[in-house]
């Protein structure tokens, strides 16, 4: 089992490899990770650790997420997003933080370290599973990841 799922939801196909590679680059081992990448149409990109799923149900952001963290294997639901890129050695720093903890969510902020917003939504799986989604059906688009952070303040 992979210890962390990359969530990831994109309109923009030709940005994934790029983003996954982002990722895959700053992380200290590739091994632990899987990225569930959604789409809302076919996708013929191939890329180590990488499932492919389409989103067959409303076409937004929200919903691809949701799909995403159904399909989801690890303990660590780390939400992505085309423009969110982040730190070196983001796996190990996640699994340190993480480490004692099964029920938790984390509010990690970018480099502008604006303390109203959430970059990178971390949860863990049982978080996932009490609530039973990652976010809430009927929230449409943007910035429902702030909900996540209220959600679980």
């Amino acid at each position: 089992m992979k210890r962390i799922s990359l969530l990831y939801t994109s309109a923009r196909p030709h940005l994934i490899l790029n983003v996954l590679e982002a990722w895959k680059e700053k992380a200290s081992s590739w091994n632990d990770i899987e990225a569930i990448v959604v789409t809302d149409h076919p996708y013929d990109g191939k890329f180590p650790n990488m499932m492919h799923l389409i989103n067959n149900e409303r076409h937004d952001c929200v919903t691809g997420w949701n799909i995403a963290a159904r399909n989801a294997a690890g303990h660590l639901f780390v939400q992505v997003s085309d423009d969110l890129m982040p730190p070196q050695n983001w796996d190990q720093k996640l699994l340190s933080l993480s480490k004692s903890l099964s029920f938790f969510s984390l509010h990690l902020l970018d480099e502008r370290g604006l303390c109203d917003f959430v970059f990178h939504p971390v949860i863990s799986r049982s978080v996932y599973e009490h609530f039973g989604y990652l976010y809430p059906a009927s929230f449409k688009s943007m910035y429902c990841d702030m909900w996540l952070f209220y959600a679980h303040k």
